[in-house]
């Protein structure tokens, strides 16, 4: 992908590049290693959108470490907006801890 972005000729500012974080990378250093290996692959110095793929309800605190990771990346101006994905309503808390 970062080829075919360096291939195009057109200028970073005028592309969006999203990319997610997997569950095997949750955790805050993790998360922001994951950042770290999306953007060198790309040969990009930020991303526009960083999201995490999916919840980990059984390791609940790295999914929310990692969300702390996204916010740390957003801080430090290394990616632009953050969220997650495939993250459903909870119609019932027995597969969340308490």
């Amino acid at each position: 992908m970062g080829d075919a972005i360096r291939a195009s000729g057109l200028d970073r500012s005028q592309v969006f590049i999203e990319t997610k974080v997997w569950i095997s990378d949750y955790g805050y250093d993790e998360t922001r290693h994951a950042f770290e290996k999306s953007a060198a692959k790309l040969g990009v110095d930020y991303l526009d959108a960083l999201i995490l793929h999916q919840p980990m309800p059984t390791a609940f605190d790295r999914t929310v470490a990692a969300y702390k990771g996204l916010e740390s990346l957003l801080a430090d101006g290394k990616v632009r907006a953050i969220g997650v994905s495939n993250f459903m309503t909870i119609t019932s808390n027995a597969c969340w801890p308490r």
